[in-house]
């Protein structure tokens, strides 16, 4: 066998693993592995087959990647993706890394679901994510060197700085986060998104089976795969006939989805299609196709408004950028061409997407945001206060009435036990981890 072949058949056997995870130490156990197996080839880059083992780690982040937007919310991971840099090498942290892994044992055993942030692409804010709610979750960042006094300095000031903007916005929907120049504010939508994942998972069950597979949903929308892709046009003849009667034809193959993290799409290990789709989606063993028909955006109309135009804009050399500009009540608003690619990669109806659309912009007309009252500027780095004993927890208790919004307290794991019993002897609250 090629080393290739042996990549592939642990990838099989770790995605088997992963279909099995039915626990919160499951879960921990198999993102141990996978660390494992990151860290065993980026050692292995030093000799041969580089290429084949580079490979092989960016398909094991996009299983770390895979669990995340099982436990997360689209949106939060896009918050929590705010930070983009290339995934950091687990080899270069050593012992940092181990103390992470550590802390996500703690964690696991008092029953948290916890995500491990260096083994995905899209977690770039914090070093463990405790899922508590998938729309809120808990931010960890680990230091195996944590001097109080300079807590908020450089690298670690910045991190923290951006973990908590990061948090605040997710716990209020409204924030100014470290090193962006506006405010962050969601606009709540009761629309939820449709998916096409039945036809997805008919087309690929065809490839898999008939080497190709095609599905028309509908006359603006069709998806094929192609499996054999030495006898088999990439594009079948129906297709070809089916987009000549599109007004915009735009498509997508899923391989730049699984190929560039940053379009921030669930990959094919999250989608609720059969798992030899899944991993043969993963590999591209079969090539996954999407043709849409952007001026049917402009032909859906809700009860909340319209698309009114779809610009484009020539981005590349076979590229385009696509602006919304939806009316609602006679007013426009601008959509960037997010709402395309979540229909392109990740799936979701045109309808329901239109509709989501609509109805944010109705709220951003009923809640005059522009106007209103800006947040505290916390673009300078949040207040930090160390305390190592129930004397200066009582001394910052007597003084904490002034003390700013965005100002955080750490102390040793066990004083905060410690007073979280004293707590509950009083019946009183105790300190909340954040």
């Amino acid at each position: 066998m090629t080393i290739e072949a042996d990549l592939r058949a642990l990838r099989r056997e770790l995605f088997d693993t992963m279909q099995e995870i039915r626990s919160v130490q499951e879960l921990y156990e198999f993102q141990v592995e996978l660390a494992k197996h990151i860290l065993a080839s980026e050692q292995a880059t030093r000799g041969g087959n580089r290429d084949a083992h580079k490979a092989h780690i960016h398909l094991l982040r996009r299983l770390g990647d895979g669990l995340a937007w099982m436990l997360l919310h689209p949106h939060t991971i896009r918050q929590l993706a705010k930070n983009p840099s290339a995934p950091p090498s687990l080899k270069s942290q050593a012992q940092g890394f181990e103390g992470t892994l550590r802390a996500a044992a703690e964690y696991t055993d008092t029953g948290v679901p916890v995500l491990v942030c260096d083994i995905t692409n899209h977690l770039t804010i914090g070093d463990l994510v405790l899922c508590f709610h998938p729309e809120l979750p808990g931010l960890v960042e680990c230091k195996t060197r944590f001097l109080p006094q300079t807590a908020m300095r450089g690298r670690t000031g910045r991190q923290i700085s951006r973990m908590m903007g990061t948090h605040k916005y997710l716990k209020t929907g409204r924030a100014k986060v470290y090193g962006e120049p506006e405010p962050r504010l969601t606009i709540q939508v009761d629309s939820e998104a449709n998916h096409s994942f039945g036809a997805v998972g008919t087309a690929v069950r065809a490839a898999l089976r008939a080497g190709v597979g095609v599905t028309a949903q509908s006359d603006h929308d069709v998806v094929w795969a192609v499996a054999d892709q030495e006898d088999t046009p990439v594009v079948p003849p129906e297709v070809l006939d089916l987009r000549t009667r599109f007004e915009e034809p735009c498509i997508a193959c899923h391989a730049r989805a699984v190929d560039d993290p940053d379009l921030l799409v669930a990959p094919p290990v999250a989608w609720p299609i059969d798992p030899d789709a899944q991993f043969a989606l993963l590999e591209t063993d079969v090539l996954l196709f999407h043709l849409v028909d952007v001026a049917h955006f402009a032909a859906v109309v809700t009860q909340h408004g319209r698309v009114a135009r779809v610009e484009s804009a020539r981005k590349g050399s076979d590229e385009y950028e696509h602006t919304f500009i939806v009316e609602t009540d006679g007013k426009y608003h601008t959509f960037t061409s997010n709402p395309l690619l979540d229909v392109l990669y990740g799936y979701q109806t045109i309808e329901s997407t239109v509709q989501i659309m609509t109805e944010a912009a109705s709220k951003v007309n009923s809640i005059d945001v522009l106007h209103a009252s800006e947040p505290p500027d916390n673009t300078a780095r949040p207040k930090y206060v160390f305390i190592r004993s129930i004397e200066e927890a009582r001394e910052l208790s007597l003084r904490s009435h002034g003390m700013p919004d965005h100002a955080v307290v750490g102390m040793p794991d066990r004083l905060f036990d410690r007073l979280n019993q004293m707590a509950k002897r009083s019946g009183s609250e105790g300190p909340r981890r954040q």
